[in-house]
């Protein structure tokens, strides 16, 4: 096998509500990158420049010239920005073997990366964009989440019980930012809907039509 092809970033229009390209595809970065994502206003991608060392970068997501925020650190994503686009939020090593990552972030103008999470696994912004959810005990049956703000601190906590046949494979969060859609891997092959709020689990079938969840206030 040869050895692997640098992946750049590039740009494609579309049609917003069709999905239809409306233009040519259009590399915006010089550098192999990783874990894009887009400033909440569309003006800016974020991404780790893969290599060594691994870089955070920014650049305009029409093109030019990509700017360095930060060297080493091993960064990993995924990548995220705050609501008010001066924060990127993305994981770092933390060197324990149980909980083998921390958030950090950093600001859009450079300098040097801020861990707000204890070592933790899985850890993302949540949608609120004030607050780090991540895994901080307990493997993939049991396990709790724990919830930190921007000085680090764990504002709050939920137990989560995978049911039996099953093993959490991945999670992400609803807009609201009180419910987690848990991806379930085993036997019983299922997605479960968490309320952060009180609790109650709801599982959402696979095929066909998706169940709707109510939304919490």
């Amino acid at each position: 096998m040869g050895a692997k092809q640098p992946e750049y970033l590039w740009t494609l229009p579309v049609n917003p509500t069709t999905g239809i390209p409306t233009g040519e595809p259009r590399r915006v970065s010089t550098l192999p990158a990783d874990a894009p994502a887009f400033s909440h206003d569309g003006k800016w991608i974020a991404f780790i420049a893969t290599g060594n060392p691994r870089r955070m970068m920014v650049i305009p997501s029409s093109g030019g010239a990509e700017r360095v925020l930060f060297v080493r650190g091993m960064p990993r994503g995924p990548v995220q920005w705050s609501q008010d686009g001066k924060w990127i939020y993305f994981s770092q090593p933390s060197g324990d073997k149980q909980m083998p990552e921390v958030v950090s972030r950093v600001s859009i103008d450079g300098g040097t990366p801020s861990p707000v999470t204890p070592p933790e696994r899985g850890g993302m912004l949540a949608p609120d964009g004030d607050h780090v959810v991540g895994i901080v005990a307990g493997g993939f049956r049991g396990l709790t989440l724990g919830i930190f703000d921007e000085a680090k601190t764990m504002v709050g906590s939920t137990a989560l019980d995978m049911p039996a046949g099953g093993e959490l494979c991945d999670f992400g969060w609803s807009g609201s930012g009180l419910r987690m859609i848990a991806a379930l891997c085993g036997a019983d092959i299922a997605q479960h809907s968490r309320n952060i709020a009180t609790g109650v689990d709801h599982v959402l079938p696979l095929g066909g039509p998706v169940a709707r969840v109510p939304s919490i206030s």
